[in-house]
C-alpha cells in the first residue's frame, strides 16, 4: 500500500469514527491513536479521548491499574497528511508531566480527574507512556528537540513520536509470502516428528519480515500485537543498552514458528513457506520497533524454533500454538480464543451481521471493506461477556472479575456467559452501547445547559460501574417485558421496534430510576448525595438487586405503573 493509499484509507477510518461518536475528526483521531498505537480497548479509547484541554495539551488520557501504565496522547490531525510539527510544539509536549503534576487543578471534571490520576499513579511508580501522534512529519528542528529532550524525562516515563509513516506501519497488513532467514554461524539443529529446525537468525531479518508481511504472520497466535505492553517496552529497553543487546539471544525466549515446509539453502539460508508465528508476537513487534529506531546491530540475534505443520497435519499447528503459549505469561482471553465455544460465537455473530473479536487485535486486522461492513457492530469477547454479566444482574462481577476469572474455561462463569447464544450477548451489548451513547449525549447537554439534574444524573452514568448498574436494571425490565420469549424474538422487537430517540429515552429513564433508588436508600438530599463517593459505594456496599427491588417498591407506592417498562416495544403474542 502506497503512502497516498494509506492516507486515503486513514481518512475514511477517522471520518467513520467521527460520525459514530458524533464528534470532531480531531477527537476521533485521538481515539484511533489510543487504540492502534496505545493498544487500548476500543470503547475505552473513545472514552479516554474526551479529556481535551488546550492549557495542558492533553487530548487523551488512559489509566490501566492492572498493567500499572498511564497513556497520554497529544494528537495533531490533518486529513491531507501535511501537518509539520514545530520545535515549540515538541518543547510544550515535553513539559506535559510538569504541568500535570504542578499546574492548578482544571475546572473541567475530566481534566481534573486526569491530573489527580496522574499524580497518584506517579507516586505509586506507574509507567507513563507519552504519545505525540501526527498525520504528517516532525520538522528537523522538532527532531533535534526530541533527541535533546528524550533522555531528560522523569523516571518511568517514555515518549513516542508517531508520524504518518509510523501510523502506516501500524495499519498495514500484507498477504503471506515465502520468507528467508539467514542462519547465524551456520549452526542449525534439525529433527523429524515433526520435521523441525532450531537456529539463530539476525534480529534484523525478523524485523524485515514483519515490516513486509505485517500481522498476517500471527494468524495462529492467540493474540495480536499488544502495543501497550510493559514486556514489549522492556525488550526495546534491552536493545537500547549497548552492553545488553549482545546478550539479547540469552535474555529472550525467541520465537516459535509453524510453516507448510522449509528448505535449507547452500548459502547458509533457510527458505520458509507460509510462516506463522505461534509464540513470539510481542518479541517480533518489539524488534521491529527497535529496528525503526535504529537500535539493531549485527550482534543482535533471535532464537527460532521452526516446525512443519501444514494443513494436512490436522490440528498440529493449533496444538503447538496452544501449548507453547501456555508455558508463557499470556492473557486468559487469548488462551481460549481458538476453542469451540469462541469459534461458534464468532460464526453466530457473523450470521447476525456483527463481528465478534475473539482474538485480541482481530478488529484492527480487518480489511477496510469489513471495517465498513461492521462499523458500529464490532464486539470484543471480553466486552460481550462483561455486558452480559451486568445485563443478567451481576454488575459487580462485570466490573470486578479479573480477565483470568472471566475466561477460565473450567469455571462455571465461563459456561454461563460464553455458552449462551450469540443473540443473547448481542442484546446486552446493544444496551451497553446505548448507555455509552447516552453518556456522550448527556455530556453535550450538560455543557449546553448546566442543568443540575442532568449533572447529578451524569455523575452516575460517567462511572463505568454506574452504567453496569443501570444495565442490570435494563436487563430486569427486558426480562419482565418479554417473559418466556425466545432471545431471537426479543432481539427482533428491540432492534426493529426502537428508534435512536426511543432507545435514548428508555436508557435515560432507566438511569433516573437507578439514581432515584440510590438516593432514597441513602436517605440523602441532592446536595448531600453529591458528597457520597458513589463509585466506592457501588463497588463495596450497594447490592444491585436491592436497588432494583427498592425502585420497584417506589413504583408500587406511587401507583404501580412502571412507565420505563412501557417504553419497550410491546411483545409479539
Amino acid at each position: 500500500m502506497t503512502r497516498e493509499e494509506f492516507l486515503r484509507r486513514l481518512g475514511e477510518v477517522i471520518e467513520d469514527l467521527a460520525e459514530e461518536i458524533q464528534d470532531s475528526p480531531d477527537r476521533a483521531f485521538v481515539a484511533y491513536v489510543l487504540q492502534s498505537v496505545g493498544g487500548i480497548e476500543r470503547d475505552t479509547a473513545i472514552e479516554d479521548a474526551e479529556v481535551e484541554n488546550g492549557d495542558l495539551d492533553v487530548d487523551g488520557f488512559d489509566k490501566d491499574d492492572d498493567a500499572r501504565v498511564v497513556t497520554i496522547v497529544q494528537g495533531k490531525y490533518r486529513q491531507d497528511g501535511t501537518y509539520s510539527v514545530a520545535r515549540e510544539e515538541v518543547e510544550t509536549f515535553f513539559g506535559l508531566p510538569d504541568r500535570l503534576l504542578n499546574a492548578p487543578l482544571a475546572a473541567r471534571a475530566e481534566v481534573r480527574a486526569a491530573q489527580l490520576d496522574y499524580r497518584a499513579c506517579v507516586a505509586q511508580g506507574y509507567d507513563v507512556r507519552l504519545i505525540f501522534a501526527v498525520t504528517g512529519t516532525f520538522s528537523p528542528q522538532a527532531e533535534d528537540e526530541i533527541r535533546r529532550r528524550r533522555g531528560a524525562l522523569p523516571p518511568n516515563h517514555t515518549a513516542d513520536f508517531v508520524n504518518l509513516d509510523t501510523l502506516h506501519a501500524y495499519f498495514e497488513h500484507s498477504a503471506q509470502q515465502p520468507v528467508t532467514f539467514n542462519i547465524v554461524g551456520n549452526q542449525i539443529f534439525t529433527r523429524d516428528l515433526p520435521q523441525s529446525a532450531i537456529f539463530s537468525t539476525p534480529a534484523s531479518d525478523l524485523a524485515a519480515i514483519y515490516d513486509r508481511l505485517g500481522n498476517a504472520i500471527f494468524q495462529l497466535n492467540p493474540r495480536l500485537t499488544l502495543k501497550r505492553s510493559k514486556v514489549n517496552a522492556k525488550i526495546v529497553a534491552t536493545l537500547r543498552e549497548p552492553d545488553d543487546k549482545a546478550f539479547f539471544w540469552a535474555y529472550n525466549n525467541g520465537i516459535s514458528v509453524v510453516c507448510d515446509d522449509f528448505r535449507r539453502r547452500d548459502n547458509n539460508q533457510i527458505l520458509v513457506f507460509n510462516m506463522r508465528i505461534v509464540n513470539g508476537c510481542q518479541t517480533t513487534t518489539a524488534i521491529a520497533t527497535a529496528d525503526r529506531d535504529g537500535l539493531l546491530t549485527d550482534n543482535v540475534h533471535v532464537l527460532v524454533r521452526l516446525f512443519v505443520a501444514p494443513p494436512r497435519a490436522g490440528e498440529l499447528a493449533e496444538r503447538i500454538s496452544e501449548r507453547t503459549n501456555r508455558q508463557n505469561a499470556i492473557r486468559a482471553r487469548d488462551l481460549v480464543s481458538n476453542d469451540d465455544e469462541q469459534r461458534r460465537l464468532e460464526q453466530e455473530f457473523q450470521n447476525l451481521g456483527y463481528f465478534y473479536e475473539r482474538k485480541a487485535g482481530g478488529a484492527d486486522a480487518l480489511p477496510r471493506a469489513d471495517k465498513r461492513r461492521y462499523r458500529g457492530k464490532l464486539i470484543s469477547s471480553e466486552m460481550a461477556g462483561r455486558a452480559y454479566l451486568a445485563f443478567t444482574g451481576r454488575p459487580k462481577d462485570a466490573i470486578s472479575l479479573s480477565e483470568e476469572e472471566l475466561f477460565d474455561d473450567a469455571a462455571a462463569t465461563y459456561q454461563q456467559v460464553y455458552g449462551r447464544q450469540a443473540v443473547e450477548l448481542v442484546i446486552s451489548w446493544h444496551f451497553w452501547e446505548a448507555l455509552n451513547s447516552f453518556r456522550r449525549y448527556l455530556r453535550a447537554e450538560v455543557a449546553r445547559t448546566n442543568d443540575p439534574a442532568l449533572i447529578r444524573l451524569r455523575r452516575l452514568v460517567d462511572l463505568k460501574v454506574g452504567r453496569h448498574f443501570v444495565l442490570a436494571l435494563i436487563g430486569r425490565l427486558v426480562a419482565q417485558r418479554y417473559r418466556d420469549k425466545a432471545p431471537e424474538a426479543i432481539w427482533q422487537r428491540i432492534s426493529t421496534g426502537m428508534t435512536r430517540d426511543q432507545l435514548r429515552e428508555f436508557v435515560e429513564a432507566a438511569a433516573k430510576g437507578v439514581r432515584g433508588a440510590l438516593a432514597d436508600m441513602l436517605s440523602r438530599q441532592d446536595a448531600e448525595y453529591d458528597e457520597i463517593d458513589l463509585r466506592k459505594y457501588l463497588i463495596e456496599q450497594a447490592e444491585p438487586m436491592a436497588i432494583i427491588a427498592k425502585r420497584e417498591r417506589m413504583i408500587e407506592a406511587g401507583g404501580g405503573r412502571d412507565h420505563v417498562l412501557d417504553l419497550l416495544p410491546v411483545p409479539v403474542k
